[in-house]
């Protein structure tokens, strides 16, 4: 199994789709979700922080979050990550069909 890319919020690019972690000082009942990148405000001054914006959040535990709501996340509460699950396993596939060994892995 291949382990998680995190990606700086600086790289993020609009469009895809990121897994996203809460990892700030605070309980939060649904640390982990998935969501597509829009922007980032970056900061005027150096005691701000990035705000990252994403919309089409996914997320197992709460289904009732809505799909074109804007939510701004502040990088320093929040880890993102390659959303690229579906990529690696079409890969495997592949490269399992190719090789004829039906325990290949990357």
């Amino acid at each position: 199994m291949k382990p998680l890319v995190p990606v700086p919020p600086q790289e993020l690019k609009p469009g895809q789709k990121y897994l996203i972690e809460y990892v700030g000082p605070s309980p939060h009942s649904h640390p982990k979700c998935k969501g597509i990148f829009i922007s980032n405000d970056l900061p005027t001054y150096n005691y701000q922080c990035i705000i990252s914006k994403f919309n089409n959040i996914e997320d197992n535990m709460l289904p009732t979050i809505k799909p074109d709501f804007l939510y701004k996340l502040q990088n320093c509460f929040y880890k993102y990550y390659e959303a690229n699950a579906l990529q690696i396993a079409y890969t495997r596939h592949v490269l399992r069909h190719i090789t004829g060994d039906p325990d290949f892995d990357l």
